[in-house]
């Protein structure tokens, strides 16, 4: 204990917490001065004044707050824009104090609402305790939680907030925090998740730390005390608005077993600092999503006519994209059942994108368009063959011509089996190509097939044809135990007794490139193997083959089972691979690190498509019916989670990991990482985890489509919601990254069509925002046709920065092949008002 190793001064924290109570003192400010280390306390009564926002108006918001003029008008939009025909455009000093906006429209704000203390907060900075604000409450709020304002006055408010008395702001003498204020906020802040044991035994350990004199309550000098102690207190390190990350962190602990509480803590002191910090704490401006445009493409021309186009859910109108930042153009190609399809989009206002030209491929012996890449000079489509065994291609263009309306080709170059994927190099003179070599039935021989898979490095040479460069992954074979010993799935190994053999390196499948800033290295996800290729590019070589190693959900929520029809996020003993659908690279620091989204695979052959039946995965209660689990030695707890349809039951686990020496499964591993991650581009080393991010906020922003799907036209999207709980999850397959003005954001697009949007402050990915466009009050085929569907089954995105903007404003394109849609969204920096 250590209380005694501080000195307050009580009459003044009395002064503050009763001036803080005195209704007609609208704003209080604390100013240190440092050369006394006295604090100065400002009290003005701000609705005096006359006039409108005169100098005089603003002078006295600049007195009574942290703020500047352009803040102050700044947090008036924000406050207008609440209710724009209820607040005027110009507002007298009796305005700003008159006028009123209720609780229900105050927390309709996105920063409020996702806050579990958002009642509380509104009440404690309303003047008449009901939670409505006026102009100048809202003020006060923003002032008192800003970055800038001192962590003294935050703690008075923080005391405040979930002190006895909170409801009516009258303290009437009392001041303290007792047991029953603790539990209260505690289980608010937890939203009730934790059983009363759990929160009886985290109270009595806050109290253990903090309660200095033994009384069995918190003085507000015992409770600044602990503030004091918290580094975190004057960082935006949190976000006051978001689910607090103690939520996680408690449920983490409680369910490892109370005794290790306070050894993963390292003390109970950390745990009352968090607790009674993280909610208080103050927080940069928010980026958010703004949408501009939506727009949706046909899926077919009625006899080739372009003035009678046909449109349709889940034709794959739109799969992939590519935008020319010189020309402000946008490619869109449609996916395998459509007609290939390439449309060529003006973006010059993307408010209002049009088709300038559609691209037909034409060539009977190409598959379908697979990939594409935009550079300086040239645009890159990826096509595969129609023969499924057959080498795709590549092929290059002129950017469109507006002038000439011609979209030229200029070289088409034969690659590996099924191209995936597609990148150019910064100088655009090299493109690297991931080939999958996905299995099949070879229609000659009417055998299942597994082609070489491979990464093509294609040099150009505009004086004659471009080089090629193939590089398949024979050559792994020989290191294939060393492969599986570190992870690598080896996924399918042949069926000898069929007949069927199939090589290591026949069933490395690439699905995704990005290249170093430096365009030194490619690096390569092999999505259904949990491995990353690290490419040479100057010397065409494969440097190594890296196991992306498994997540442990025992630290992190997830949802397993899709008989729930809502979010049911749990902890669970259990693993799963990562399995990035996409990467991307980033430099944070001056370090380079590669980032992936962790959507998940599983591998399924038929008969009828591939010449054999197989599937990798197996729902868990299966594998426990048909004895393929080692009941004997596997946590008693689990075993009877996985015979629990309502818990692991349903949820597909691999069949073919996770075995014993006894040739049993004895650890449970699912299928994707359900998230984000970095990873250490020099040494591919994990550094960062989302952990149960999407889920947790999907959970609470979007809960009547949580997990959800779009996969039938006649069902509404919260009839299907938790439809994907059990297979993947959120399953984020796009991402998008750039900077808006000096922070480095990363946008991540999830099949159910939410988007979330984090910033990349060091090196993690720093949760932002989430945002779902489209209805969920009708079928899928009615709010298609309503242009109400929103981002179905998001395939692809791509980030256009400021200075590429024809607006100038920062922007992110979204392709939902379900809907076969184009959306446009301006990313906004909005201020957060605390």
């Amino acid at each position: 204990m250590y209380g005694q190793e501080t000195e307050y001064h009580t009459d003044s924290v009395q002064t503050l917490l009763n001036l803080s109570n005195n209704k007609t003192v609208k704003s209080i400010s604390l100013k240190h001065n440092q050369t006394s280390a006295a604090w100065i306390l400002q009290v003005s009564n701000m609705g005096n004044k006359v006039g409108v926002f005169t100098d005089e108006q603003i002078e006295a918001f600049q007195d009574c707050t942290f703020f500047t003029k352009k803040e102050i008008l700044r947090i008036f939009r924000r406050f207008r824009e609440l209710a724009p025909n209820a607040i005027p455009k110009v507002m007298s000093s009796v305005d700003t104090n008159r006028i009123r906006l209720p609780y229900q429209q105050v927390k309709a704000m996105t920063e409020l609402k996702e806050n579990p203390f958002c009642e509380r907060i509104c009440q404690v900075f309303s003047e008449d305790g009901t939670g409505a604000l006026s102009f100048e409450d809202f003020l006060d709020l923003f002032s008192v939680l800003s970055e800038i304002a001192p962590r003294e006055l935050k703690t008075v408010y923080a005391f405040k907030i979930y002190g006895k008395f909170h409801w009516s702001l009258d303290f009437d003498g009392d001041n303290y925090l007792g047991k029953e204020d603790l539990r209260s906020t505690l289980r608010c802040l937890t939203r009730n998740e934790l059983s009363e044991e759990e929160v009886e035994f985290v109270v009595e350990k806050v109290l253990e730390e903090t309660d200095l004199d033994d009384d069995g309550k918190l003085s507000y000098i015992e409770f600044e005390h602990v503030i004091s102690r918290s580094p975190d207190f004057m960082t935006p390190r949190f976000h006051i608005f978001t689910d607090p990350p103690i939520f996680s962190v408690l449920k983490w602990l409680v369910n490892l077993g109370k005794q290790l509480l306070v050894c993963r803590l390292k003390s109970t002191m950390k745990l009352a600092i968090v607790l009674l910090s993280i909610l208080f704490t103050c927080c940069n401006a928010r980026l958010q999503l703004s949408r501009q445009s939506y727009m949706k493409f046909p899926y077919q021309y009625t006899n080739g006519d372009p003035t009678s186009p046909r449109y349709g859910l889940f034709q794959n109108a739109a799969h992939k994209a590519a935008f020319h930042t010189v020309d402000k153009i946008l490619y869109v190609a449609s996916a395998r059942s459509a007609q290939k399809y390439l449309h060529i989009i003006d973006m010059n206002n993307p408010a209002a994108p049009t088709i300038l030209m559609t691209h037909v491929f034409e060539n009977t012996v190409d598959g379908h368009i697979t990939a594409l890449d935009a550079c300086s000079d040239t645009i890159a489509v990826a096509l595969s063959a129609a023969d499924p065994v057959g080498e795709g291609h590549i092929e290059l263009y002129t950017p469109y011509n507006r002038a000439d309306r011609v979209f030229t080709r200029t070289h088409r170059i034969t690659v590996g089996v099924n191209p995936k994927d597609v990148a150019h190099t910064s100088d655009c003179t090299r493109l690297v190509v991931a080939n999958s070599g996905a299995a099949t039935l070879n229609p000659s021989s009417n055998t299942f097939t597994d082609p070489e898979g491979s990464v093509t490095i294609i040099i150009r040479n505009d004086q004659g044809f471009p080089i090629e460069i193939n590089m398949d992954f024979t050559q792994l074979n020989d290191r294939v135990v060393d492969y599986i010993t570190n992870g690598v799935r080896y996924v399918f190994r042949g069926d000898h007794g069929a007949g069927i053999v199939n090589t290591f390196s026949q069933d490395l499948e690439p699905e995704s490139v990005t290249i170093s800033n430096d365009d030194r290295f490619a690096f390569v996800s092999c999505q259904r193997n949990n491995a990353i290729l690290k490419i040479d590019m100057f010397n065409q070589r494969i440097i190594e083959l890296y196991s992306l190693g498994a997540k442990n959900w025992t630290s992190f929520n997830i949802d397993t089972s899709d008989m729930n029809d809502a979010a049911n996020l749990r902890y669970h003993t259990v693993y799963s691979f990562y399995q990035p659908a996409q990467l991307a690279y980033s430099v944070i620091d001056g370090k380079g690190y590669v980032v992936s989204v962790d959507t998940g695979k599983m591998t399924t052959y038929t008969q009828a498509q591939h010449g054999y039946a197989f599937n990798d995965g197996v729902r868990a209660r299966v594998a426990w019916s048909d004895g393929e689990l080692d009941t004997t030695t596997m946590n008693p707890t689990l075993l009877a989670q996985i015979q629990d349809n309502q818990q692991l039951g349903r949820v597909h686990m691999s069949r073919v990991d996770g075995y014993n020496i006894f040739n049993k499964i004895g650890d449970v591993f699912l299928f994707g990482g359900r998230g984000i991650s970095l990873w250490d581009s020099t040494t591919m080393a994990h550094v960062f985890d989302s952990g149960d991010d999407l889920e947790r906020r999907a959970s609470q922003l979007y809960p009547n489509t949580f997990n959800g799907d779009c996969s039938n036209g006649n069902q509404s999207p919260t009839q299907q919601v938790d439809e994907r709980s059990d297979d993947m999850g959120p399953e984020p397959g796009a991402l998008a990254s750039g900077l808006v003005g000096t922070t480095p954001v990363l946008i991540v697009g999830s099949r159910n069509g939410v988007i979330y949007v984090f910033n990349m402050r060091g090196v993690s990915a720093n949760f932002e925002s989430a945002h779902r466009e489209g209805s969920t009050n009708d079928i899928w085929n009615n709010l298609y046709t309503n242009d109400a569907a929103g981002d179905q089954i998001i395939s692809d995105m791509g980030f256009v920065g400021a200075g590429n903007s024809p607006s100038g404003t920062p922007f992110v394109y979204v392709i939902g092949q379900a809907t076969g849609s184009l959306s446009v969204y301006n990313v906004v920096d909005v201020p957060d008002i605390f």
